[in-house]
């Protein structure tokens, strides 16, 4: 992405000088990767939290001059120095703990060379490896040292970002490469090599494999050599690895992923993202969204790069990345309030326990002027509450205490070895096939530190591994059926922890917590008579952020009385419903039955043939859909062996079904669910219940 600070004041104002303030241990405590956490060397949790920052002039707004040469590197860095210790100075509420160094092209680029093609912060053609190893060694390794000594761990990011559509073998993976290559050999880095981690590319937008093909695999074999090529120079610090679309998908990665043992991902996030917004504040389904396209959250620590928002005010707006109009607002990149988006994403965020995060920009977080000029440490944005740097200086201040790193030589006493508290979130569940539940083990211990338990000290057993597996400790759906997982961990002392639960897996459930209202427009959904009302040209229904292989010869729909809105049943063959589709008009049928080895999408995918990620139910606003069943089968006749069992979440009550799958009785007691039926074979709790 270009730069987003262009909507920043420029202002100069001269320096003063101000306390150091010591906040993180000294020496910096040495960070890597346990399983899905950041943890220190005694295998303490930690959370990064700080801003993204980039040497450059205009975006500096000129305090340090205006220049860009040798004689221009002190200024600089004695402008950064002030920033350091502003960022950290705790006894101003300050509590920075990582900063995003750009290695920014104004340094990097050789402005001799010719430019070839469009000018813009994506085009390497005047790209001077020359010039990084020199500026590498007077600007940004001071930069580097000038940060970790005022406790600062860095994220190191390559110069400039990526072009619209990079491909694997391409100029820009040999660009990457390069950087890192240099880089990664550079001693201080290694030295350093646990305070300093390397963020692989910003914000890739479309990446195709070597056949130019924007495959799954795609992502991981472009990055998987520029990995193996900073490991081969000896680097062994973590590893921030970006998505696609803006560093926003990462799907890919959990089919083909990086191999190596000290990375994590490198995500970005403004309101609009992952289904939030103040118009949609809405935190369950902002983490629903977040673990559908990035769904390694669950395996490896995140750390959001990138995220800012200030509320609307009156002034010219823009258009983001995905050319959607944002309002004007204080100089972010984003709009929106933290009572609103901010209290939703933080929830989103704290729900998962593994993502760090950096503002967009040093002037996202504090107030540069009141900084260089006065010493003053304030919340940017005039300390406005409902932009991002008030937010942000609150909980980085909590984040601080209970996240923290401890010296590499640090020794417990037995006081704090001592188990304060255990949280272990492994409660009965109801998963579609293709998702997954993440339930860590996480020990408390005094001063706020915590340990999560590898998912290998856990010993699992599972009843029915055709229905459910665990890797790494994510249970993963595969198929409809009931499992019963027992999971058991023993302390260091010898205390045996266990705990015991139910996983059902029911591709087309009916319960509300299964059904999407809001697919396309919002929708309201009758759980006790399955009744769906899609709002005005509205969608609804089940979204599967997996994909689901639709195995069976039958897709069979089956409504208790036509349809009333001109509905329509949808499938889709990726995640969003913009793109290739398949649709059949219900019309006045009460029974649709879609052959799956025969019917195709509108691109020619047979629907047996290929993932298919929503199944949704199309409405014109007008009517309802009034649903009795919606199962796979091999029965051409949709006789009894069709039915795909119903498995209720409450055992007290249940729907009563007939052998052709049509439901005669919803939600009664389950003591005299058939009472009074006419003799013959139902179907009750899940079960066959003859009647005589």
């Amino acid at each position: 992405m270009t730069h987003r600070r262009f909507l920043m004041a420029v202002v100069f104002i001269g320096f003063t000088a101000f306390p150091s303030v010591a906040q993180m241990p000294r020496p910096l405590p040495s960070l890597h990767v346990e399983g899905r956490n950041m943890v220190d060397r005694h295998g303490n949790k930690v959370l990064l939290h700080g801003v993204m920052d980039t040497p450059h002039p205009y975006f500096n707004g000129g305090r340090w001059g205006w220049n860009i040469d040798d004689s221009s590197v002190p200024a600089c860095l004695n402008y950064f120095e002030k920033l350091f210790r502003g960022l950290t100075d705790a006894s101003q509420g300050a509590y920075c703990n990582v900063f995003r160094l750009h290695l920014d092209p104004c340094w990097t680029n050789d402005p001799t060379k010719p430019l070839v093609g469009k000018k813009g912060e994506e085009n390497i053609s005047q790209f001077s490896a020359d010039r990084l190893r020199r500026y590498l060694q007077s600007l940004y390794i001071p930069l580097i040292q000038k940060a970790m000594a005022h406790g600062l761990y860095v994220v190191v990011r390559p110069p400039g970002v990526c072009p619209h559509e990079i491909r694997v073998g391409d100029a820009y993976q040999q660009y990457l490469t390069t950087v890192w290559d240099i880089v990664s050999r550079e001693a201080v880095v290694q030295q350093y090599a646990g305070q300093i981690s390397l963020e692989l590319a910003n914000e890739p937008v479309v990446v195709k494999d070597a056949t130019g093909n924007a495959s799954d695999h795609a992502l991981r074999d472009f990055f998987q050599p520029i990995v193996d090529k900073i490991r081969g120079n000896g680097f062994k610090g973590i590893l921030w690895i970006p998505g696609s679309s803006w560093q926003g998908n990462y799907v890919g990665y959990a089919r083909h992923p990086i191999t190596d043992d000290n990375f994590g991902y490198a995500v970005h996030d403004y309101p609009g993202w992952y289904g939030m917004s103040d118009e949609r504040p809405n935190a369950e389904e902002g983490i629903r969204r977040f673990k559908g396209l990035v769904p390694v959250v669950e395996t490896r620590p995140v750390m959001i790069t990138e995220v800012d928002w200030s509320p609307e005010k009156a002034g010219e707006g823009h258009y983001d990345e995905h050319g959607k109009w944002v309002k004007a607002n204080y100089g972010t990149w984003a709009t929106a309030s933290t009572s609103k988006w901010g209290v939703a994403y933080k929830r989103m965020i704290d729900h998962y326990g593994n993502i760090s995060m950096t503002l967009s920009g040093t002037g996202c977080y504090l107030d540069i002027d009141e900084l260089v000029g006065k010493g003053r440490v304030a919340a940017a944005f005039g300390e406005l509450k409902e932009a991002c740097g008030a937010a942000c200086m609150g909980w980085y201040k909590a984040y601080n205490t209970t996240a923290k790193p401890y010296p590499d030589d640090y020794v417990f006493s037995a006081a704090e070895r001592r188990i304060d508290s255990i949280c272990w979130v492994l409660k009965d569940t109801l998963l579609m096939p293709g998702d997954s539940y993440h339930a860590p083990l996480t020990l408390f211990f005094p001063g706020g530190r915590s340990v999560e338990v590898l998912p290998k000290a856990i010993q699992y057993t599972v009843s029915a591994p055709d229905v459910v597996g665990i890797t790494d400790g994510v249970i993963h759906a595969k198929s409809d059926g009931t499992a019963q997982i027992t999971a058991v961990y023993t302390t260091e002392t010898g205390e045996t922890l266990s705990r015991k639960i139910t996983v059902r897996v029911q591709m087309f459930s009916f319960e509300a917590s299964a059904i999407r209202t809001d697919i396309f427009d919002h929708g309201t959904y009758d759980e006790t008579k399955r009744v769906f009302q899609p709002g005005k040209w509205g969608q609804m229904g089940w979204q599967f952020d997996g994909g689901i292989g639709l195995s069976k010869h039958y897709l069979v729909l089956k409504l208790d009385k036509p349809q009333t809105c001109g509905a329509k049943l949808m499938l889709f063959p990726q995640q969003s419903i913009w793109g290739d589709s398949y649709e059949i008009a219900l019309e006045n049928k009460t029974t649709i039955v879609v052959d799956l080895t025969k019917e195709k999408t509108k691109q020619g995918k047979v629907l047996g043939h290929t993932p298919i990620y929503i199944v949704s139910l199309w409405g014109n606003g007008a009517g309802e859909i009034d649903v009795n069943n919606l199962y796979l089968t091999d029965n051409a006749d949709d006789m009894p062996t069709a039915i795909t069992p119903i498995v209720n979440a409450n055992p007290d009550f249940t729907d009563v079904y007939n052998l052709y799958g049509i439901r005669v009785r919803s939600h009664v007691s389950t003591e005299i669910a058939t009472a009074g039926l006419p003799p013959g074979i139902y179907i009750a709790g899940g079960k066959k219940v003859v009647v005589r």
